[in-house]
């Protein structure tokens, strides 16, 4: 009577020894996967080290280049603020020498002398009086013809053309 207690116990026993060894086999196949896993994650792991390291290789090439062409435009923002004072003073003493060169020519000519009768029509029709043709004395003293037929009606205008465009 104790046997079959005891044949019942060795019984339970068995099933439950089984059991255990398919929980013990699924765990050490799984265990052999995780293995897998774990060898696959550790060259991921390797792998995105390298990329990482390649990035920052990248980057920093990428900043040094930065660097260069930020101080070549730095170089060439002062070349350029430079060169505009030196066109700057340019502009002004060409101004200064038109200037120069109109009194000089005003200084030059002298007006022939119109009849009465024209100042007259000057002042009815409001001609200016740089509108009328004007006679130039040469060197020598002697006339070298009207105004507009030495061309200098044209030089002024181009000297503005000239100055519009500096501006």
């Amino acid at each position: 009577m104790v046997v079959i207690p005891l044949a019942l116990l060795l019984l339970v026993n068995i099933a439950w020894s089984i059991a255990l060894h398919r929980r013990l086999s699924c765990l050490d196949s799984d265990g052999e996967r995780l293995h897998e896993f774990l060898g696959e994650f550790d060259a991921a792991i390797a792998r995105a080290r390298e990329a990482v390291a390649g990035f920052r290789q990248e980057v920093g090439d990428l900043v040094a280049e930065l660097r260069r062409q930020t101080e070549g435009a730095r170089l060439r923002s002062e070349q350029l603020g430079r060169l505009c004072e030196g066109a700057e003073r340019l502009g002004r003493r060409l101004e200064l020498a038109i200037e120069r060169a109109a009194r000089a020519r005003a200084d030059v000519e002298t007006p022939y002398p119109t009849a009465p009768d024209a100042v007259v029509d000057e002042r009815v029709t409001g001609a200016a009086p740089a509108a009328r043709p004007t006679r130039t004395a040469g060197p020598t003293g002697r006339e070298r013809g009207t105004a507009r037929e030495a061309g200098s009606r044209t030089l002024p205008r181009e000297l503005e053309a000239l100055l519009a465009r500096l501006r």
